[in-house]
């Protein structure tokens, strides 16, 4: 599959609120211009010298200010600068002067659930199908990226770089171009110089992080591993379910928001008392052990660290605690915390049907609705003998569940803009994504968690936007067979019975390919899985 990747990477720091210290009044502001007029690169950088040079006394000064000089998509820069130089400077000949602000990140079986199937019938259409995205690049900013994921491996099915393409893969911490960078990951940049102006050196003391294109977090290895090609596709966030909460709101891009496929871990529970329900969790081994509510654990009832009692340990030690999140409105994350603080077994976190997925918690946690959890409760306090649980191994179940369905946490519309606009623009499967992970980020990035794994389930709007992006570049590298088909068509119905003429608009052997094939795409699958919110 010729795909290509461009990785324009920044630290995970990077992304962290940007605090100021009392010693210093100057922060990072970027300098927007507008549009380039066809500068090069080095004499837009510069005119963008001069400019800075206005608000300084020292030419000097400018010089060791500015961090960035844009000169590519648009015209601007980005540098260190007070509340009285970024009031000078909007005065000048600029469009806008604004504060560099945080961005956070909004933390298969997916493609098939979209109708991009390469398990059937490979040998007629998989070739086919391998072709799209021939010759897309894909830029993606995000933490970085483990360039010795599978995921990324140079294979036989990959072309020639595109000509095009005029990147580098830059040489930084653990991480060689000569190994890191292939035909599929094309280029790999890292940038820290925004930050570190504002918070001090980039620590790296004990693989914290890298000074180089290298992932230590997991989401941009994991959103990375699931795209497939792009224009502008942003994620919609994951403050929802409340309206207004949609960011990425401008209408020229494409606005992403999170949603189910119809894959499912159902895990049997069965009580002392022979009654079964099933949850979802991601358990390997079967569990057999005690089980207490949370009452008897936390001094409220409520699982969180904070409710810890003397008497905690000995209460949940080596036992399976029922949770609510109704009780203190904690999550399942943090239930799965506060109960192996308190040196439990397991988690049953019991939660409305509308915020029920399954995750991985660092502890056993098997997700149930909350009907179900009050007959669990139920069972505990009317029980004449301890009560007792027992936990099957998850099973993976699909195509048996409604699917999609918007996630609880994606952001809603409408846009902060104009109410008009409508966003977000598209849902795509965001919830339990299965993707590359690196080894040296634990499943649950808690410091706890000693686990490693190369592979890992996330969820989210982050990973609901590569899949987008995936599909944008297929249409957009399939358009001008697409195009080609058309204009085919119409020359043949137009001069039909004029064999010379329609032989001349006979289509390329590569348009053949896709007329005889066309059947195998399920076109009608990408328009019935994905739905506009």
């Amino acid at each position: 599959m010729a795909v290509f990747l461009l990785l324009l990477i920044v630290s995970f720091l990077s992304f962290y609120p940007i605090q100021a210290t009392q010693e210093s009044h100057s922060h990072v502001h970027i300098v927007y211009l507008g549009h380039n007029d066809g500068l090069n690169a080095s004499l837009a950088a510069k005119v963008h010298l001069q400019l800075l040079s206005r608000v300084f006394t020292d030419p000097d000064e400018a010089r060791d200010a500015i961090l960035y000089s844009y000169s590519y998509g648009f015209s601007g820069f980005a540098a260190l600068l007070n509340s009285t130089q970024a009031a000078k400077l909007s005065a000048e000949e600029v469009i806008s002067v604004f504060r560099s602000r945080m961005l956070e990140l909004h933390t298969t079986r997916s493609w098939d659930f979209m109708g991009l199937n390469l398990h059937i019938q490979m040998e007629q259409s998989a070739g086919m199908q391998l072709k799209f995205g021939d010759d897309i690049v894909v830029g993606i900013l995000d933490t970085g990226v483990w360039p010795e994921s599978q995921s990324f491996r140079d294979d036989s099915h990959l072309g020639d770089i595109p000509s095009s393409w005029h990147g580098t893969c830059v040489a930084g911490e653990e991480f060689d171009p000569a190994t890191a960078c292939n035909r599929k990951l094309i280029g790999a940049r890292y940038y820290l110089a925004g930050f570190e102006s504002e918070v001090g050196p980039l620590n790296t003391s004990g693989g914290a992080e890298y000074r180089s294109p290298r992932d230590r977090v997991g989401h941009g290895t994991h959103t990375a591993s699931t795209a497939l090609g792009v224009p502008v596709v942003f994620s919609a966030g994951n403050d929802g379910p409340d309206a207004g909460t949609v960011q990425n709101v401008s209408p020229w891009v494409i606005t992403v928001a999170a949603s189910t496929i119809d894959r499912r871990f159902p895990t049997v529970i069965t009580l002392g008392n022979n009654v079964s329900l099933v949850g979802e969790s991601f358990n390997v081994n079967d569990t057999k052990t005690r089980l207490v509510e949370s009452g008897s654990v936390f001094a409220d009832g409520s699982c969180s660290l904070d409710q810890l009692t003397n008497g905690s340990h000995s209460a949940a030690s080596g036992k399976v605690v029922l949770c609510f999140s109704t009780m203190g409105m904690v999550s399942g994350g943090v239930a799965a915390l506060a109960v192996y603080a308190a040196g439990g077994a397991g988690v049953i976190f019991a939660e409305t049907i509308s915020r029920r997925s399954t995750q991985d918690n660092l502890l056993l946690t098997v997700h149930v609705d909350l009907r179900q959890g009050t007959r669990i409760l139920d069972y505990i306090r009317s029980s004449s003998r301890p009560p007792t649980v027992r936990i099957s191994r998850s099973r993976t179940l699909i195509g048996r569940s409604p699917a999609p369905a918007v996630a609880y946490f994606s952001s809603r519309g409408p846009s902060s803009i104009s109410p008009y606009i409508l966003k977000p623009d598209i849902t795509a499967p965001g919830v339990n994504i299965l993707a590359a992970w690196p080894p040296k980020s634990s499943p649950t990035v808690i410091p706890l968690d000693k686990r490693s794994v190369t592979w890992n389930f996330d969820s989210g709007t982050s990973m609901s936007c590569p899949h987008v992006s995936g599909i944008v570049a297929v249409v957009r590298s399939v358009g001008a067979l697409l195009i080609e088909m058309c204009s085919a068509a119409s020359i043949w119905g137009s001069e039909q019975g004029n064999f010379s003429k329609a032989r001349q608009a006979r289509p390329s052997q590569e348009t053949q390919v896709v007329l005889d094939q066309v059947k195998h795409l399920q076109i009608g699958q990408f328009e019935n899985r994905i739905v506009t919110v």
